[in-house]
């Protein structure tokens, strides 16, 4: 019998669906946005921003 996937494949797919989460988050509570930019540099400000905001929070509620 064959097997579906490898060690290596099965941690790269729950790595996968661990970021899947976290963007899932920061797209409902982070404002976090996937529309077409006008630069790449714009969207990569974007995204960047939003994670600050989501690691500055965090370190806020951690704290309190």
């Amino acid at each position: 019998m064959k097997k579906i996937a490898t060690l290596f494949q099965l941690k790269v797919l729950r790595l996968r669906r661990k970021i899947e989460g976290v963007f899932l988050t920061l797209k409902r509570f982070y404002n976090l946005k996937t529309t077409l930019y006008f630069s790449v540099e714009g969207y990569i400000n974007h995204v960047l921003l939003v994670l600050l905001s989501y690691q500055v929070k965090k370190i806020f509620l951690a704290n309190f």
